[in-house]
């Protein structure tokens, strides 16, 4: 498998696009800022990729699996309480591209210091993944999450640990198995 990043402050909605929406992605990990319909980068945040960018995207994404830390992803907004333009919401539009998403379906928390929160739950999850071969998806986000009650620190299991655990949402069939080869490293400079 190829490693494709955009690990930097300084990608575009035309490179998430290019990467993600034209580009078949068998597993992606979008860690952006989000709103419930739109994937927001780092520089220009009036340029966006949006639920309705996933719909016509010409990259196949039937079986694929995608997940994100980023806040409201896997938020789910009923039709009748959004306005018309924002109503379609990444696990919809990802649902009728045949694709699993898990986003959350609130914040999603790190730290400035050291991987935690939301960012070590996706950490963990993307290793459980290769965990068996294949792997069914639902049962890697449990073992992530049981994973992550088993290295609380000594303080203790505080607020943001729980919206961490409780938020991060599977869209689509938990049985769903796929073949992971070992996590790549990928450097910070990719």
């Amino acid at each position: 498998p190829t490693l494709t990043t955009l690990i930097t402050d300084s990608w575009t909605y035309l490179d998430l696009q290019a990467s993600w929406l034209d580009t078949r992605q068998d597993l992606a990990s979008l860690n952006a800022h989000f709103q419930h319909f739109e994937a927001i980068p780092p520089t220009d945040h009036l340029s966006t990729t949006t639920a309705a960018d996933v719909l016509s995207a010409t990259a196949d994404m039937s079986g694929t699996l995608n997940f994100s830390m980023g806040c409201h992803s896997g938020y789910s907004v009923h039709d009748d309480h959004a306005t018309p333009a924002f109503q379609l919401d990444f696990p919809q539009s990802l649902a009728q591209r045949l694709a699993w998403w898990i986003g959350n379906t609130g914040f999603g928390y790190g730290d400035s210091d050291v991987v935690a929160y939301t960012e070590q739950l996706m950490h963990l999850f993307a290793q459980h993944l290769s965990d068996q071969d294949p792997m069914p998806v639902g049962q890697a986000l449990v073992e992530a999450k049981q994973h992550y009650l088993s290295i609380v620190p000594s303080a203790g299991f505080g607020t943001y640990d729980e919206k961490a655990m409780i938020e991060s949402t599977l869209y689509g069939l938990p049985m769903y198995a796929i073949s992971v080869p070992q996590p790549a490293s990928a450097s910070l400079d990719s």
